[in-house]
């Protein structure tokens, strides 16, 4: 389907390799080679309204100047209040701290119904839409994201080298992020109706309050509205009545690895769509679509964002967490297998035959470098596969596997945003690895190479 480009005349983004913030603890994994990779950080506002000091000093120096913005996190308070409680026996029932803080941040028509009426925002709330409540929820949830670690760098013991440079009409922009999200809901085929002219008068807004700046307009979406010609079409259209400078897409649960052959060629569809009206970026994706970004098959497909580790599809309601099993990310196949396959499938392939084919055919980064040596197979064992009791007497990840498996991970996602290679290489490459794996893995795990392979034959 041909569709007219918008011509877009925002400032370059930094670049197409963008990763989401997660914890304190995955600081660690950002050595300096590692951060060369990384274009930008996507940072949620729940984290930086509850641990602002943390995530400032990470901005400030541990991410040596690296370009970030803040996901709002707005449609948290359109679910059931359950999503946002705590589940600690002592504080059950009260609003997590993070959501707290941020519900405070953002002002008086999000705390009217989550506090003084204890139910979720409904469409209702932003009627009408050209209300001064609405306009002013709209102006704090920019300022929060522009000004939240600013103020906090200015407020600490950097304060003097701030000032400093404030005198000399230098530093502020550096301190800030590079685009401001406008405000935004959840839409699924039910609700779409309600929310979808909220979401858009947002951005316009957003707009009108923040003229100059990069706004970006965040569609986040179930994902059997990819299935609706009609629900996506209505989509596009109202977006490009607002023009955003950026779209930020965010499909619920869409795992590249799990959906069928036909989810993905919507999926693919949907994504041209709205690259027709801006520079895109997609908040959690994994190898398929930094393929279509960095291959130049969806142009305008300016970026892409995952987790340290983890990351690459996400759901939109909260569903708890847990201590991650760590995994290995096998090159050939674009995903993270338990360490048990990934051995299995190593020896398949021959990798761990001698170290020198481990490093030429398998992976030769810092980390794995800093693991293998003489004897591949027990090294592999030493650096990825060693556990610990719990106190509950189960076995879990050391905390040195865990950051092996995470750097490693991430090495591996800046070679793939850096290789530029056709679709059509890709998919061969993906048929070879099908072909030698197929004995080793199953098909659940192995079964994308085939989806991936056979939707790029018809992109």
């Amino acid at each position: 389907m041909m569709r007219t480009l918008i011509t877009n005349t925002a400032p370059e983004l930094p670049g197409n390799h963008w990763v989401r913030y997660g914890t304190s603890m995955d600081q660690a994994l950002y050595e300096p080679s590692i951060l060369d990779g990384v274009d930008a950080f996507v940072i949620n506002a729940s984290s930086l309204a509850h641990t602002p000091t943390s995530i400032s000093k990470f901005v400030d120096q541990g991410l040596s100047r690296k370009a970030y913005c803040v996901d709002p996190q707005t449609h948290a308070f359109q679910h059931d209040l359950s999503h946002i409680q705590s589940r600690a026996k002592t504080t059950s029932g009260q609003l997590k701290k993070s959501i707290a803080k941020l519900v405070e941040k953002y002002g008086y028509l999000i705390a009217k119904a989550i506090v003084e009426d204890s139910r979720p925002v409904t469409p209702d709330d932003f009627a009408p839409l050209d209300s001064s409540e609405v306009k002013e929820f709209t102006r704090k949830v920019l300022e929060f994201q522009e000004k939240c670690i600013e103020d906090e760098l200015r407020r600490g013991e950097r304060k003097k080298y701030y000032d400093y440079l404030e005198k000399k009409d230098a530093g502020s922009a550096e301190l800030r992020p590079f685009l401001l999200t406008a405000p935004y809901f959840y839409l699924t085929s039910k609700t779409l109706a309600a929310w979808l002219p909220i979401n858009c008068e947002l951005v316009g807004v957003a707009k009108k309050l923040k003229k100059g700046s990069r706004i970006a307009a965040q569609i986040v979406i179930s994902k059997d509205i990819l299935e609706h010609s009609d629900s996506t079409n209505r989509i596009l259209e109202h977006y490009k009545a607002v023009q955003p400078d950026l779209i930020h897409l965010w499909v619920d649960s869409f795992d590249e690895q799990e959906v069928s052959q036909e989810q993905l060629e919507s999926y693919c569809e949907f994504v041209t769509g709205l690259c027709s009206l801006a520079r895109t970026t997609n908040l959690y994706g994994g190898f398929f679509t930094t393929m279509l970004s960095t291959s130049g098959k969806i142009p305008n497909l300016a970026a892409v964002c995952h987790g340290p580790e983890y990351g690459e599809s996400r759901p939109v309601k909260p569903v708890g967490g847990g201590i991650p099993s760590a995994k290995y990310y096998l090159r050939p196949i674009h995903r993270r297998l338990l360490v048990r396959d990934a051995l299995r499938a190593l020896r398949a392939l021959g990798y761990l035959e001698t170290t020198e084919r481990y490093f030429a055919e398998a992976c030769k980064c810092g980390e794995c470098k800093s693991i293998f040596s003489a004897d591949p197979e027990s090294d592999f064992e030493e650096g990825f596969t060693r556990t610990e009791p719990s106190e509950s007497g189960r076995e879990f990840p050391t905390l040195a596997t865990r950051r092996h498996c995470g750097k490693h991970y991430l090495h591996a996602k800046n070679e793939e945003f850096r290789t530029e290679k056709s679709a059509e290489i890709v998919a061969m490459e993906l048929e070879e690895a099908y072909a030698r794996l197929k004995k080793t893995l199953s098909y659940d795990e192995l079964g994308h190479c085939e989806v991936w392979k056979n939707t790029i034959a018809l992109l």
